[in-house]
């Protein structure tokens, strides 16, 4: 390298630049992939909260990303601002350098600017890499481990529907954005997974989708949200690990009698839909089943590869998930105070992250 290398803040002008870097920069869940963010990078950051992007360059090359992504949380009165270290890529020439900690500087200095009092950051279970820059790097705190995630990953596939005469699952509409909020947010904790908004926030237009299971008179019991990332974050696969191969060879032969939907060659785009919330209103693993198989037939009929199924790692939901072909990956949240900020209660921030797996 010829020189210290130099950082500065993105533009809306780099957008094309970032994609193009986060196309040939993988990242490792098992199976090696990239994002691909176009057209516009910073759409998905858009819809996370506030964020500073920031590029570092050697020379004339881009050697590396950070975005420190903030907002506020909590009840009115009581919020708190939570920031989030995202998008951290180091090219492969830059890495064994200071690039990492010299991106973490900028993020940190972010973070102090926008008044953050809590800093988290998301890392796959098998990017051992990264979890070696959470010990007090760059100015930032130690961060700690809080929670722990799965995200189960159905093939798409016809499983065979069991009919009840107890309820009826059926796809939610606009009409149900309010049935819906409500039993996302008060059903008992217990068997609530993934993210809870607040009703008005729920949109079932656009990117969202939604199974409301109901009984005989029409009382809702149970519901799985499902989010559509593909117009801001596609995600390429470079390359399949041997365990991916009994999976790969079950979605092709689904495929091919029009049950299922063959995984992308590599190079190809995986569909996803991921939750956005599981809700029981009561503990009923055939109830779970049902809304899943719903979901699955779903996803073969809109041309999905997967159904991406995210809880926190202790949910009792996980165990009540049906057997259908699948692999589970896991991830972690770290997270400690910012700055001066003494949280009362730490673990009561994790709740903030329920959405974190989106990134």
């Amino acid at each position: 390298m010829a020189g210290p290398m130099k950082i500065r803040e993105a533009t809306p002008d780099d957008g094309a630049q970032l994609i193009a870097f986060f196309q040939r920069t993988p990242m490792s869940a098992g199976t090696a992939f990239v994002f691909d963010r176009g057209p516009d990078f910073f759409a998905l950051l858009a819809l996370r909260g506030s964020s500073r992007t920031f590029l570092l360059f050697d020379g004339d090359h881009l050697a590396g990303t950070a975005t420190a992504l903030w907002h506020a949380t909590g009840s009115p009165g009581q919020e708190i601002v939570v920031g989030e270290v995202v998008d951290l890529r180091v090219a492969d020439f830059a890495r064994g350098t200071r690039a990492a900690w010299q991106l973490l500087g900028a993020v940190r200095e972010a973070f102090s600017a926008a008044g953050v009092m809590w800093v988290s950051c998301l890392i796959g279970g098998e990017n051992h890499v990264a979890t070696a820059l959470v010990h007090g790097r760059a100015g930032l705190p130690s961060l700690t481990m809080r929670r722990r995630y799965a995200s189960v990953h159905y093939v798409a596939c016809r499983p065979l529907r069991r009919t009840s005469r107890h309820w009826v699952v059926a796809q939610a509409s606009p009409a149900d954005t309010h049935v819906l909020g409500q039993l996302l947010s008060s059903t008992p904790s217990a068997w609530r997974g993934g993210a809870v908004e607040a009703s008005a926030a729920l949109d079932l237009t656009t990117r969202s989708t939604a199974w409301i299971a109901r009984d005989s008179v029409g009382r809702p019991l149970g519901a799985l949200r499902l989010w559509d990332g593909e117009s801001v974050r596609r995600i390429r696969v470079l390359r399949y690990q041997p365990r991916d191969l009994p999976l790969r060879l079950f979605s092709r032969a689904a495929g091919m009698i029009g049950r299922g939907v063959a995984l992308p060659p590599r190079g190809g785009v995986l569909r996803t839909w991921a939750s956005r919330g599981f809700a029981l209103v009561a503990s009923n693993p055939d109830l779970v089943r049902a809304l899943v198989c719903s979901t699955l037939h779903a996803a073969v009929d809109s041309g999905r590869h997967v159904v991406q199924i995210n809880l926190d790692g202790n949910d009792p939901l996980l165990d009540m998930l049906p057997r259908f072909p699948r692999s589970t990956f896991w991830s972690t949240v770290f997270g400690a105070p910012f700055g001066s900020w003494s949280p009362d209660n730490h673990l009561s921030l994790t709740n903030s992250h329920a959405d974190i797996a989106l990134a």
